[in-house]
């Protein structure tokens, strides 16, 4: 089979008629005649679930080629993808779909995914032996891959509207309760690669499993298990916003997490925490729906730090009650109305006070 190496793709969006294909390939010419080679019509087979197991995905077509001797070959190929075949989004048992697999191995730089371009029945005035001939040829292709590296792809992270609740004291070690949780609007900005810039993506859900990190060093792990609704927003790039509610904080370096913590709550500034894993999105193009698995999220989420104990307006609320007293003690209660400067809200089971006066 000649060397060949695939210089373009473009997608767009045709909403009259779906969604558009084009490639340029560069096919160096081992062949020592020339001849012009008409229009050709192909089909793009993909894998199934099984290694013997194809699935038509589209038709293709080839544009008219010049073949000389000793000059390499330019091959322009075109396709129109107006729906996705049913069994490609069925998964494979256990496993992800076929076309779950084929985005997999887009975004993966490690998976190598085939698909095989074999010949199909052709319009025109062409023999009967040229269209047997090209039936039964079937070339492998290697899925490329995106050139933008798919960490890249998410250019920012923001949290807003972010609750913490903290774990009480009396929570049993080593449980689910002993972890603190967040709550929050978490936007996504996705810088689109060049290839899909002209496709509407819409991401309807997402869900997550993200490690924390605090100046290198791995603090926490965030795991979104069940689908959270998003909305998607195209301006430049690609905004995607969703609310999580009370989602489980694994502590995985105490020491680590309470300096974050402080760094937050001392007011330095902006706060970097570093955050890699991977992300689940629903996704819905011109096409058809399908889920993404397995996007590789490697970024820096900022956290405004804040200092709010210069304007707490701390005050009493009613009276100072004695509830007890003994030969060395007295036992007090009081209500205490605290007001909270900062845009953040938070959940606090049991606090520690010391009372001083005069130092």
């Amino acid at each position: 089979m000649p060397e060949y190496s695939i210089t373009g793709i473009h997608v767009v969006d045709r909403p009259d008629v779906g969604t558009e294909v084009t490639a340029t390939a560069e096919v160096v010419n081992p062949y020592p005649v020339s001849l012009e080679i008409p229009r050709l019509g192909w089909k793009v087979l993909v894998p199934g679930c099984t290694p013997n197991d194809t699935i038509r995905l589209a038709n293709l077509d080839t544009a008219p080629i010049s073949l000389r001797t000793g000059q390499n070959i330019t091959v322009l190929v075109s396709s129109i993808v107006s729906t996705l075949p049913e069994e490609l989004s069925k998964p494979c048992g256990d496993g992800p779909s076929p076309l779950e697999a084929l985005f997999q191995s887009v975004l993966d730089p490690i998976q190598n995914t085939t698909v095989f371009i074999s010949g199909r029945h052709q319009t025109g005035s062409f023999p009967s032996w040229i269209t047997d001939l090209l039936s039964s040829i079937n070339v492998p292709v290697p899925i490329p891959h995106l050139k933008a590296n798919t960490s890249d792809l998410i250019s920012a992270i923001h949290v807003s509207e972010m609750k913490v609740s903290l774990p009480p004291p009396w929570a049993p070690p080593g449980t689910p309760h002993q972890e603190p949780k967040i709550s929050g609007v978490i936007e996504a900005i996705i810088r689109p690669p060049k290839e899909g810039a002209n496709v509407a993506i819409n991401v309807t859900a997402v869900k997550g499993d993200i490690y924390l990190f605090d100046e290198g060093k791995k603090f926490g792990r965030v795991l979104v298990p069940e689908w959270s609704p998003a909305t998607t927003v195209r301006k430049s790039k690609i905004h995607v916003i969703a609310r999580v509610a009370e989602v489980p904080i694994e502590v995985l370096d105490p020491i680590v997490f309470q300096r974050v913590m402080g760094k937050v709550l001392q007011g330095r500034g902006v706060v970097e925490i570093g955050v890699d894993g991977t992300v689940d999105a629903k996704v819905s193009v011109l096409v058809g729906d399908f889920v993404v698995r397995g996007i590789p999220v490697q970024g820096v989420v900022e956290v405004n730090g804040v200092y709010p104990f210069d304007d707490l307006n701390l005050g009493l609320v009613g009276d100072i009650e004695v509830l007890s007293t003994t030969r060395t003690s007295v036992a007090i209660g009081a209500s205490v109305q605290v007001n909270n400067p900062t845009k953040y809200e938070a959940f606090v089971p049991y606090l520690d006070l010391q009372l001083l006066y005069n130092g």
